[in-house]
């Protein structure tokens, strides 16, 4: 390779070619330019020509180039004469057949002059269900690996996925690309092992995405990938058989910024996974599920989703979690927040503490809120509590004194001195956690969540108990807001 140096001011007179940042040597430091691929090439800079000799890529759609490129490849991952490895291997206008995978290492760009100039293609003798591209080599964590500026097509071969990666990391990923006729997949950042490992931190924007006329399974797919996968500015159109998906991520943590979707189920789904935040959905009659399907497995608090368009997209929302759809459109924010409306009514504990020493719930005098029927309420108590020197603890529950209401329960609240504890409840007269469980302690509970009354009115109550001997005190103060959503 050769080192670019004393560049000067050389500019591109070419038109509509896509703008590429070049990063310049220049007395031993760095500098950032911007330029075109055709323009760097014309330069002889450091770039590597896979149309050039010893590569000898020919770019017709007729000879096989999967050779030649990965050669180029695997030299621009080399180090150079200054011993930094890493490189540009530039794809020019062309059709480039190849009947078996590109293989791009670490600390390499592969870049076309835009996609609807540079074009590889899958050949007849393809293997199915292999990736055209897989970014990296199988053989360990890269970073700094791309494919740019190109149209990747997967001809409709059985199985087929457009581009892969078990492995990227930071500055890694897809960009400015169009992936085509692909069986299977678009683009899979999909880690195969247990857990979650790489992809970590990978990154895709500016692609669209089109699935084989045949039929495929998903547009994207990142499933099992540690830290963040950044998605920003797609247009998925897979043409997804059963219930495929424009993207579907599982078990990791979804960062989308602008997507548009068609002719499949659901724009984005979401079937497990700690987190997501979601800005900009767009969907077409043609997406028969959901802008946003969240599955029951997902996270219960760590998904946000903004400016959700549907335009005829069956639904905005489908919720597994909470058996929630929504065809609100636009919908700006789901789950919707809420708004800071004044409580219905405050009940306190007035007069004398509240003390039992049974081991069953009972309630707490004062704390009880009249609901009536066919109704839903949120409620929050907050209990100033103290337990007597017994060391078990106390816990704590709600009740409802009329037949056909549901609860939903959080409970969270000091344990010792310094530590906490949260628990969840969805059944009426049943304790769950333990607090309080230093001698003498004095701490606050908080009891929250929603009761949904059925055909009766009735009375919800705070409950308490301690869990073996000794005293659960709920003191003066101590007090239960509710509200009707």
């Amino acid at each position: 390779m050769t080192e670019i140096r004393n560049l000067g001011t050389a500019k591109s007179t070419l038109d509509g070619t896509e703008i590429i940042p070049l990063q310049e040597a220049a007395g031993g430091a760095s500098s950032t330019k911007r330029t075109t691929p055709r323009a760097i090439a014309a330069l002889g800079t450091s770039w590597i020509n896979v149309r050039s000799a010893p590569y000898n890529a020919v770019g017709d759609g007729v000879a096989d180039d999967a050779t030649a490129i990965n050669a180029a490849l695997t030299a621009a991952a080399g180090a150079d004469a200054s011993g930094a490895a890493g490189g540009v291997v530039y794809v020019p206008k062309g059709t480039y057949k190849i009947n078996s995978q590109i293989l791009v290492p670490g600390k390499v760009r592969l870049v076309g002059d835009n996609r609807s100039a540079t074009y590889i293609i899958a050949g007849a003798t393809f293997p199915t269900s292999t990736s055209l591209v897989r970014l990296g080599l199988g053989t360990g964590i890269v970073a700094g690996c791309t494919v740019e500026h190109m149209t990747i097509d997967a001809n409709n071969i059985a199985g087929s996925i457009c581009v892969s990666s078990t492995e990227i990391q930071e500055q890694s990923g897809a960009f400015f690309c169009s992936l085509s006729r692909y069986r299977d997949t678009g683009l899979a950042y999909d880690w195969p092992g247990s857990g979650t490992g790489p992809p970590n931190n990978a990154s895709a924007n500016n692609l669209e995405i089109y699935g084989s006329v045949s039929g495929s399974v998903r547009g994207i797919y990142v499933n099992n990938c540690g830290g963040k996968t950044m998605i920003e500015n797609v247009t998925v159109f897979p043409n997804a058989t059963a219930s495929g998906a424009c993207i579907h991520t599982k078990s990791s943590f979804l960062m989308l910024n602008g997507a548009h979707g068609e002719a499949s189920t659901d724009l984005v789904y979401i079937e497990s996974g700690f987190a997501a935040d979601i800005n900009g959905l767009y969907g077409q009659s043609t997406l028969s599920g959901a802008l946003l399907h969240i599955g029951s497995s997902a996270n219960a608090t760590g998904i946000q989703a903004r400016n959700l368009i549907r335009n005829n997209a069956t639904h905005a929302v489908v919720d597994d979690r909470t058996s929630t759809t929504l065809d609100t459109s636009p919908l700006p924010a789901y789950p919707i927040p809420t708004t800071a409306t004044a409580w219905d009514s405050i009940v306190k504990v007035s007069g004398s503490d509240v003390t039992t020493t049974g081991q069953t719930l009972v309630d707490v005098t004062g704390l009880t809120a009249a609901l009536v029927a066919n109704s839903t309420y949120e409620f929050e108590a907050v209990l100033y509590c103290k337990t007597s020197a017994d060391t078990t603890g106390t816990q704590y529950g709600v009740n409802f004194d009329a037949a056909g209401a549901s609860c939903v329960t959080t409970l969270f609240g000091q344990v010792t001195g310094t530590g906490t504890n949260g628990a969840a409840n969805n059944v009426f007269n049943t304790a769950n956690g333990t607090f309080l469980t230093t001698s003498g302690q004095v701490g606050f509970i908080t009891v929250k969540g929603f009761v949904i009354t059925g055909a009766n009115a009735g009375n919800m109550t705070i409950q308490h108990k301690k869990v073996t001997s000794g005293t659960s005190t709920v003191k003066t103060g101590s007090l239960l807001k509710v509200r009707k959503t």
